[in-house]
């Protein structure tokens, strides 16, 4: 595979030339999220729902879309399985 033809060489050479002789690799993609803050993002959400308004309504008051809301809960819910899980495993 020639990587020239994909300009991964090209990425290579103006990073270097950008960077003053230093070589860095470009990272590509979504920034990775930070655990507490989704954590606060959730408990907030959480709330509001509870209070009533819709899982649309509470994703939008912390920034989310619905389906964001969703994949948050499923994935706390996912960690506290396995957490307890684990913890029977264990005794």
């Amino acid at each position: 595979m020639d990587y020239a033809e994909h300009g991964v060489v090209d990425l290579f050479v103006n990073t270097a030339s950008r960077s003053g002789g230093r070589t860095e690799l470009a990272r590509f993609g979504r920034p990775v999220s930070d655990p507490i803050v989704i954590a606060d993002k959730l408990t907030t959400a959480q709330d509001a729902r509870a209070k009533g308004p819709t899982a649309e309504d509470a994703a939008r008051l912390v920034g989310w879309s619905r389906t964001t809301l969703y994949r948050h809960h499923q994935a706390l819910a996912t960690r506290q399985s396995d957490d307890s899980i684990s913890s029977l495993a264990f005794r």
